[in-house]
């Protein structure tokens, strides 16, 4: 009697062998399953961000699509970093942890492969976490020991949950720095003091102190009685005069006297705001940065006709002033190195 297909003995069905990511961390050879990777990063591909944790110790994290992942390595996850110190790696793996996402750094990944499991047994890791539950476990792969990772596993409870409460610290600072995008776009294209006062905000909060001062030494300008002078002696000495001009929607060229230079810095201006600057040998945006940078004496009308002149800078003023400064800050920083 011929057999029901449903009751017949069938070829034994190909399994096939989870593929696994391997990396390498210090001298050990690690390995995530591939569904449990999110992304890697070359470490300086990507901005590290950090927010403070319990203890005052900062936390750093990227954003990975807009979420983000904090970084632990290995060595404070198995409790070595006190022992072995911090390390530098080359690259950061995104992986889900539970709820959250974490970059572990790693010291390069090898590639992907598969494992095969039916000649060999894995063994569970010595370290184990809440429940006694292995961090993972040791297989063999190429003839060297591998450790398969659960990302489930890698910190304990309780450092979990100062992870968890990190994240949430994190996901603010993300929520922020949308913020500050978004209105870093508005101002290029149409400031207002408001805008400008809540990027400096918005900046400081997250960490972006020259930009912030930035903002806030415009702000000085964009109020409704702004200063005559640089009375403190510390703003650029052209902001005062550029500004009322930017106020007055000016439309034409002005002749700029630079303390020790014979010829005078030209800036172009439609309805107000700034679309060319020329400087010695410089033109535009860099132009504008050097001639902030410098003592100016005083400001008077030229006459070329801006019916014909290009538009180099294409950002508001503001945008233009915010930029100009936070460049001034960061190179005279570098200077005092």
């Amino acid at each position: 009697m011929p057999q029901n297909p449903s009751t017949s003995v069938a070829a034994e069905p190909s399994v096939r062998n989870p593929r696994v990511l391997v990396f390498t961390v210090d001298d050990g050879h690690f390995c995530l399953h591939l569904d449990w990777v999110e992304a890697v990063y070359p470490r300086g591909a990507v901005p590290v961000y950090a927010i403070k944790v319990a203890g005052g110790r900062p936390r750093p994290f990227i954003l990975h699509h807009d979420e983000p992942a904090l970084v632990i390595d290995l060595r404070e996850a198995f409790n070595l970093e006190q022992t072995l110190g911090r390390a530098t790696r080359s690259e950061l793996l995104v992986i889900r942890s539970g709820s959250i996402l974490l970059a572990l750094p790693s010291d390069g990944s090898i590639g992907v492969r598969d494992l095969d499991f039916r000649t060999q047994t894995p063994l569970p890791t010595r370290l184990l976490r809440d429940g006694d539950v292995p961090v993972g476990h040791v297989i063999e792969l190429d003839g060297k020991m591998l450790v398969a990772l659960d990302p489930n596993r890698l910190v304990d409870g309780s450092v979990r949950e100062e992870l968890v409460a990190a994240h949430d610290k994190a996901l603010l600072f993300q929520q922020r720095e949308a913020k500050r995008v978004a209105l870093w776009s508005e101002i290029c294209q149409r400031s207002t003091a408001a805008d400008v006062r809540a990027y400096a905000r918005v900046c400081s909060r997250n960490g972006y102190s020259k930009a912030a001062t930035a903002a806030r030494t415009l702000l000085k300008y964009l109020s409704d009685s702004p200063p005559t002078e640089n009375g403190a002696g510390t703003d650029p000495t052209l902001l005062p005069d550029l500004m009322r001009y930017v106020h007055s929607g000016h439309t034409g060229e002005l002749l700029v006297e630079v303390g020790g230079d014979s010829e005078p810095a030209r800036l172009f201006l439609v309805g107000g705001r700034v679309i060319d600057a020329e400087f010695h040998h410089e033109r535009g945006r860099a132009a504008f940065k050097q001639l902030l940078a410098n003592t100016t004496t005083g400001i008077c009308l030229g006459d070329v006709e801006m019916s014909a002149r290009a538009e180099v800078i294409t950002e508001s003023t503001a945008a233009l002033v915010i930029w100009a400064l936070e460049m001034l800050s960061g190179e005279r920083r570098a200077r005092r190195r």
